[in-house]
């Protein structure tokens, strides 16, 4: 069992991670066993599932704009590569183009 519980005996908590509490779902699981044996072990300490703290203002795409996007493209694989990933380049920017000015006609209230 790779996914195990955490025992905190300063905070008197349980720490069990996203994938051991979706396998302890199911009550004919080793995960759901283990589980109740250490709630019955310590019945006054609480369960909690681990949450990964993410940055929500991290700008994942920084530095990714088109003229790097074209550079790479004209810069990266055989002739025929790049005439072929230039056209479907050419036609996603399109594309994305045409999507975002679709929008301006809604009303934003």
């Amino acid at each position: 069992m790779k996914n195990t519980l955490k025992i905190n005996h300063t905070n008197r908590i349980i720490i069990m991670d996203r994938t051991f509490s979706k396998n302890a779902e199911n009550t004919q699981s080793t995960e759901y066993a283990h589980l109740q044996t250490v709630r019955r072990d310590y019945p006054d300490y609480t369960v909690i599932k681990r949450s990964i703290k993410t940055n929500k203002n991290q700008n994942h795409y920084k530095g990714l704009t088109y003229e790097f996007i074209e550079d790479y493209i004209l810069t990266h694989g055989s002739a025929d590569d790049i005439k072929k990933n230039w056209a479907e380049y050419q036609e996603k920017r399109l594309i994305s183009e045409c999507h975002s000015k679709a929008f301006r006609y809604f009303d934003k209230t």
